[in-house]
């Protein structure tokens, strides 16, 4: 019965002491004691219940990085936007119309220049005139109304238009009182000497002129030229055949080749589509001179030669070609 006692009758602070060995509950760790480890199945727990600080950190930097690209992302996309509504507001040229424009331009500024070009002939000096026979100012003078009614000609063939026009320094009006005089005497040494030291006559052609190479005609492109030419009649021309000096004197002042159908930005630079030959070409007007003196040449030679082979003194500028037929291409399939 004392045993019996003893075992039944414990007090609640014996009997959890007792029980606590057993189930791990209320033991103390000692000091240095490392931590039980978890099984899988507590482990398992434990992820389910929260995330560890190493991962939220992680997670944060994420959401940083990620905030920073939206913001830059969103940077990109109203700079764009902006370029859109500024394109949008400039309005749109046609290069070979701004070609025309400012080729007129030039022509009538030039037209303007007082200033004979006589370095080219040294014939047209008084100084150099003071030697010459009768015979030889009579040629001269011959010449002076030869020249005076190729003008009339190319006055009737560009009426109504700019693109035939005579410098000012050829002084027109003083010559054609001078012509006057010499018709009612043509012995009289003084106004024979008046006329030949004559300035010489300058005239400017503003030429317009279809060129367009297979490979650009095939991909939609109406190349044109816009040639601001100037001409210089020397004095002994056209009856002294025999000189080079005496074929007129061709001068290019504007070149620009541009694609008719093309539209671009007004602020956008224009640049020529080909390359002009200038040596080559001029060397060929003087020889396409030289075969039709004493005949008159200019029209001949300065328009009509110049329409039929001006393309062989070009050369494509492939760079602004290749991004203009990119361009037209891209158009061509968005359609």
């Amino acid at each position: 019965m004392a045993a019996r006692k003893s075992c039944t009758h414990l007090t609640w602070s014996q009997a959890k002491a007792n029980g606590g060995d057993s189930m791990g509950i209320g033991v103390k760790k000692k000091k240095g004691e490392k931590p039980k480890k978890l099984g899988q199945t507590e482990k398992i727990i434990a992820k389910q219940l929260g995330i560890s600080k190493e991962q939220k950190h992680k997670d944060r930097s994420f959401v940083k990085q990620e905030k920073r690209l939206e913001d830059k992302l969103s940077l990109i996309a109203e700079k764009r936007a902006e370029e859109r509504r500024q394109q949008l507001q400039i309005p749109k040229i046609k290069p070979h119309e701004q070609a025309q424009t400012k080729m007129s331009e030039l022509a009538h500024h030039q037209a303007e220049i007082r200033t004979a070009p006589t370095k080219y002939f040294s014939l047209a000096r008084s100084e150099n005139n003071q030697g010459r026979d009768l015979s030889e100012l009579q040629m001269i003078c011959q010449c002076k109304e030869m020249q005076l009614s190729e003008l009339m000609a190319l006055e009737a063939i560009f009426a109504d238009t700019d693109e035939y026009l005579v410098a000012e320094s050829s002084e027109l009006e003083s010559l054609q009182k001078k012509l006057e005089a010499y018709q009612a005497d043509e012995e009289n040494e003084s106004t024979l000497r008046s006329l030949v030291n004559h300035p010489p006559i300058s005239i400017l052609l503003q030429l317009t002129i279809p060129c367009e190479p297979q490979i650009m005609t095939e991909d939609g492109c109406e190349l044109i030229t816009s040639l601001l030419l100037r001409v210089t009649f020397p004095p002994t021309y056209p009856l002294v055949a025999e000189s080079t000096e005496s074929s007129p004197h061709f001068e290019v002042v504007y070149f620009m080749c541009a694609d008719n159908l093309d539209e671009v930005n007004a602020d956008k630079p224009i640049e020529s589509m080909a390359f002009l030959d200038e040596v080559q070409l001029l060397e060929s007007l003087q020889k396409e001179c030289q075969l039709l003196l004493p005949d008159l040449a200019v029209y001949e030679v300065g328009v009509t030669w110049m329409f039929e082979n001006l393309a062989n003194f070009l050369s494509l500028n492939t760079r602004t070609t290749q991004g203009l037929l990119q361009a037209k291409r891209g158009e061509h399939s968005a359609g």
